[in-house]
């Protein structure tokens, strides 16, 4: 029985976690849209970053990932929201992109 009890506890906590995960994933509001992870930034990092930010790419850092992006969003604001020296000539974002990046990082704060 307390085996159960004990499973049960980690089962809800499990599902806890996964709910707050979803819920930073889903970022902020831009324009009255969602900036979530997968709809929005995802596919900027898929035109954009994956030349060199992949696990063993050129950039020497990994942002294949939710985590990898939220644990750099300081440095992802800097390069490419104030600096914009993120990405590199050749993988421009576009400004409204740019917005788009900064919404992300403000709701994931």
């Amino acid at each position: 029985m307390r085996g159960l009890l004990v499973c049960g506890m980690i089962s809800a906590l499990a599902l806890a976690c996964g709910a707050e995960q979803q819920t930073r994933e889903r970022g902020a509001s831009v324009n009255g849209g969602d900036v979530s992870w997968d709809r929005a930034i995802r596919p900027l990092f898929a035109r954009a970053c994956t030349p060199c930010h992949l696990r063993g790419g050129e950039g020497g850092i990994d942002l294949e990932t939710f985590a990898a992006w939220n644990g750099r969003r300081v440095d992802i604001r800097r390069c490419v929201v104030v600096d914009k020296t993120m990405p590199p000539a050749g993988h421009l974002l576009s400004d409204a992109e740019r917005e788009i990046v900064r919404a992300w990082i403000d709701g994931n704060q």
